[in-house]
C-alpha cells in the first residue's frame, strides 16, 4: 500500500500527540515534511521522528508536490490564511481546531475545498471528546438539576 504523504505546519504543543501517531499508530500515512517558525524545534522533530524534509517556510511545503495533505497545526489566528493557502495550492487539508476565527471564513474554506474539489478536516475534540461528553450527559440526565 503506498502512504499517503503529509506536512505538518506548526510544532507547538499540539504537535507531539499527532507526531506520535502519524508515526507509530498511523501505517498508511508518512510524514513527508514539517515547518515551524522555530527552526530548532523543527530540526529537533526532524531528528526525533525521522522525517526527511523541513521547510525553509510555508510555501516551500505547498509548492512540494509530493505532499497530499497539510496539517494546520500552527497558531488558531493563523488557521484560515494557512488553511486557505493550502487549498488553493491543491492540497487536502486537516486543521486543529478552531477551522477559522470566524463563521464566515469557516464557511468560504468549506466552499474552496468543495470548489476544488479536495478533503477539509478539522479538530472537533473540544466538543466531541470524552470529557464534554460525559458532561452533556450528566446535564442532560437531570443529575445536577437544571442549569442557570
Amino acid at each position: 500500500m503506498e502512504k499517503v504523504k503529509i506536512g505538518i505546519l506548526g510544532l507547538g504543543a499540539i504537535s507531539g500527540i499527532y507526531l506520535k501517531n502519524l508515526s507509530s499508530v498511523f501505517r498508511n500515512v508518512e510524514i513527508l515534511g514539517i515547518y515551524d517558525l522555530i527552526e530548532e524545534k523543527a530540526e529537533k522533530v526532524q531528528e526525533e521522528y525521522h522525517i526527511s524534509k523541513v521547510y525553509k517556510n510555508m510555501e516551500e511545503m505547498l509548492d512540494d508536490p509530493e505532499i497530499e495533505i497539510v496539517l494546520n497545526l500552527t497558531r488558531p489566528l493563523e488557521h484560515y490564511h494557512v488553511t486557505k493557502s493550502a487549498l488553493l495550492a491543491g492540497k487536502h487539508v486537516y486543521s486543529e481546531k478552531p477551522l477559522a476565527t470566524t463563521f464566515e471564513e469557516g464557511k468560504e474554506l468549506v466552499a474552496l475545498a468543495k470548489q476544488q474539489n479536495l478533503l477539509l478536516g478539522g479538530a472537533p475534540d473540544t466538543f466531541l471528546g470524552a470529557g464534554i461528553q460525559t458532561c452533556k450527559k450528566i446535564i442532560d440526565s437531570g443529575f445536577i438539576g437544571k442549569p442557570i
